[in-house]
């Protein structure tokens, strides 16, 4: 056999058995990259669900503000209902961690999915722009997401913890009110700046805009811990700046459009929630400091009278000409009080 022509058939061969390799793996490579979105956007939720529940105060697992839920309407929303498994098993894995029984955990990760996937859907059916330039589509986040598909989670979630026992019932009005508002904040909180960001321009951003952009974002933070984390001695500079985060919002509204505007007011509702709780939890400290340091000298006040006035019963009585005449005594210095009125 001439070698050019073995040659030739042997590369042949080799070309068709690596064929069916190389398919299978380009085959597998969507299938990868779906389960890392997927597993990608449960870790996410449960971080998310982890730093909302910091700030839970009616109950151990109800918050008034829940970011994962704009976090998961923004995933469907621009990659589309593949990452639904990854919703559910970051809720799951988010509940479960906190001490709640495995169907309770259940219950609030279907309410949570069902949540996300129909304020999707509802957005999708009146033709959404996920870039927030117009009215309508603004509107259609507020009350089809964010107060329409939000009764969804909390009506799930409440029913779940009163079913397993972890809440009470006389209770559920006031959870699913703040289940409901929590998760309200979420959508209009998280998912504007995430949707607007997910269709932004990834050219024009000079030097000169970034600085500023910069400056911006650094002034916000400034005023912000300021204002709402309150450090020692910012008393006076929080009271003399009123309506003081305005000013900021609109600089990157009229600077930056969409994105300036809505990224201004995420990182401000970012400084101002974990703010406030802490100064609130700061403020119940220094009072309970206070009711402590004022306790003791009220107790030392009153044992110093009772004192007293055990000294004055133990003393034998004064003759009467001798009452009388102290009688008389304090009647004039009251007289002679300055202020008093002298009769005529």
């Amino acid at each position: 056999m001439d070698p050019p022509l073995a040659a030739d058939r042997m590369l042949a061969k080799s070309w068709t058995e690596a064929e069916p390799t190389a398919f299978a793996s380009a085959a597998w490579r969507p299938r990868l990259a779906s389960i890392a979105m997927v597993l990608g956007t449960a870790a996410v939720y449960v971080v998310a669900a982890n730093l909302g529940l910091r700030l839970a105060l009616v109950a151990d697992q109800v918050t008034l503000v829940w970011p994962p839920t704009g976090i998961a309407l923004a995933a469907l929303l621009v990659l589309g209902n593949r990452l639904t498994p990854g919703i559910a098993l970051g809720a799951f894995v988010a509940n479960i961690t906190h001490h709640e029984p495995v169907g309770t955990a259940c219950g609030i990760a279907l309410g949570n999915t069902l949540e996300a996937v129909v304020g999707a859907w509802l957005l999708r059916r009146v033709g959404f722009d996920r870039a927030l330039e117009r009215l309508r589509h603004v509107l259609a986040l507020i009350v089809l997401a964010a107060l329409g598909s939000t009764v969804v989670a909390a009506t799930l979630g409440v029913t779940s913890l009163c079913l397993g026992g972890v809440q009470p019932w006389n209770a559920f009005a006031s959870l699913w009110w703040t289940w409901w508002v929590g998760d309200a904040m979420g959508d209009l909180v998280m998912a504007p700046v995430l949707l607007v960001w997910s269709c932004a321009p990834r050219s024009g951003w000079r030097p000169r805009r970034v600085a500023e952009g910069v400056a911006l974002l650094g002034a916000l933070v400034l005023v912000g811990v300021l204002v709402f984390v309150q450090p020692d001695g910012s008393w006076l500079i929080s009271a003399a700046l009123p309506y003081k985060i305005f000013p900021f919002v609109i600089w990157g509204a009229l600077r930056f459009g969409q994105r300036g505007a809505v990224t201004v007011s995420c990182l401000a509702a970012t400084i101002a929630l974990p703010g406030g709780h802490a100064f609130r939890r700061r403020t119940k400290r220094r009072q309970s400091e206070d009711h402590k340091s004022v306790w003791p000298s009220l107790q030392r006040s009153v044992l110093h009278r009772r004192k007293r006035q055990r000294h004055l019963r133990q003393q034998p009585p004064l003759p009467r000409a001798r009452r009388n005449r102290r009688c008389e005594y304090r009647t004039a210095e009251d007289a002679n009080r300055p202020g008093r009125p002298h009769n005529l």
